[in-house]
């Protein structure tokens, strides 16, 4: 029985040229699989990284133009070697999130460099040592990092600083920066049966 109205105009079957569309896409998906994908998912992941890090030498300040820079969720396997490179190479960020594993103090030179750096929030399980963070700090410039926010997300449990630590250098960026500092350790999630049973 037919629609009354203009819904009875409509075909129950779409039309030849809309359905040479329909094969053709299903042609490209049946040449493909999850496996395929997944290759070339992690193919542009690592080109990807590499013109984060490698291209750049020899270009003007004035072509390295990146002032955010968020890497989280980009890659856990980011070292020192690779925020050191960043940050050379990126000298007019104001925002870095680099994570990554095993971060230490040896990042801190080149990070200083960042004249603009307004948010440096390290997403990555660090190892800093409250020296290296105090003469991280000492050595920004207070005109040009001032209000600067450092936090540090996942701090190893080895490298806790102490409440001393701490609260000496919240009050150091501050005074010196009129910035801010906080920390949070980093613990690994617990499954259930690491959990005390009933």
């Amino acid at each position: 029985m037919p629609r009354p109205g203009a819904a009875g105009y409509q075909l129950s079957n779409p039309s030849m040229l809309d359905l040479t569309a329909v094969i053709a896409s299903l042609e490209v998906f049946h040449m493909s699989s999850m496996a395929k994908l997944r290759r070339k998912s992690l193919s542009l992941t690592a080109y990807l990284r590499s013109l984060l890090l490698h291209p750049l030498q020899g270009a003007s300040p004035e072509d390295r133009l990146f002032v955010i820079l968020a890497l989280n969720q980009m890659s856990d396997n980011f070292t020192d070697h690779h925020i050191i490179s960043l940050a050379e190479n990126l000298p007019n960020l104001e925002t870095f999130y680099p994570s990554g594993f095993g971060i230490t103090d040896s990042v801190f030179h080149s990070v200083a460099r960042l004249r603009s750096l307004k948010d440096m929030q390290f997403l990555g399980i660090t190892q800093f040592t409250p020296t290296g963070i105090a003469d991280f700090i000492s050595s920004l410039d207070a005109d040009t990092n001032k209000g600067l926010v450092l936090t540090l997300w996942a701090v190893d449990a080895d490298s806790a600083l102490s409440e001393e630590s701490e609260a000496f250098l919240r009050e150091l960026i501050s005074t010196r920066l009129d910035g801010k500092f906080s920390m949070t350790l980093w613990r690994e999630a617990e499954s259930e049966f690491d959990s005390e049973s009933d």
